[in-house]
């Protein structure tokens, strides 16, 4: 559905980008399937073999998307169980392009499954302090978001594999709070959502089963796009 989702939208959202898949210990059927996706100037398939590490996922997705496509305006992270809409994904955008120069490094959406919030969305996010509001509705402020749907100014995503930082459960608390206390901002758009699958059971359940099992459902894909002002200028007319 994400690689649909793509194909269908980013022309319309992006003026030039570029997607990493970062496939974590899939089976080969699974692996067969995300290679056959990339077979495209557009789509790059990169292996992790070392388990239990998304801060790796991340860091390696970076580092081969900016070599696809280098100086990039905006990082962005997908993970595959995740429904996303044209709507979020512009608002995304918009707001990132617009905040970066006030110290904005990362921008997210709130969480729905089947109209309910759901996992990752915490009781919090609702009374976060407000940042302002606009056309895109509600926008509050963050210590950390996480990278379940997300936009990064890339400067600040090429330090995610900092040693202190956990390897995967908090790794986002741990990137985000380091951000934050270097002086940077996160923002969410409270009045925009993507879906999580299965609400995010599928993800939570197969963490504290089988970690392996969880790669085929959930694996981090670090996106690279380049988003110029005459796209933003072009989607609000």
């Amino acid at each position: 559905m994400l690689e649909g989702f793509v194909k269908d939208n980013f022309d319309k959202i992006f003026t030039n980008w570029h997607v990493v898949l970062v496939d974590n210990l899939s089976n080969l059927d699974v692996s067969s399937k995300l290679k056959l996706i990339c077979n495209n100037s557009r789509f790059s398939y990169v292996e992790q073999d070392k388990p239990m590490s998304l801060k790796l996922n991340l860091h390696l997705g970076f580092l081969h998307g900016v070599k696809m496509m280098p100086n990039p305006d905006i990082i962005g992270v997908f993970e595959t169980d995740l429904e996303p809409n044209v709507e979020t994904i512009t608002a995304m955008k918009d707001l990132i392009l617009t905040e970066i120069k006030n110290g904005c490094c990362s921008v997210s959406p709130m969480y729905k499954w089947r109209e309910s919030y759901c996992y990752p969305t915490h009781k919090h996010w609702h009374t976060d302090p407000i940042y302002k509001k606009n056309n895109f509705g509600t926008i509050t402020k963050a210590h950390a978001i996480p990278f379940l749907c997300s936009f990064w100014e890339p400067s600040h995503f090429s330090k995610i594999n900092n040693k202190s930082f956990r390897e995967f459960l908090h790794l986002d608390t741990d990137f985000g709070n380091f951000l934050t206390n270097e002086g940077y901002f996160h923002l969410r758009l409270k009045d925009m959502h993507a879906v999580h699958t299965g609400g995010g059971k599928q993800s939570r359940t197969g963490l504290k089963q089988n970690y392996k099992s969880v790669t085929n459902q959930r694996k981090a894909g670090a996106v690279t796009v380049n988003a110029k002002r005459r796209t933003i200028k072009r989607l609000r007319r």
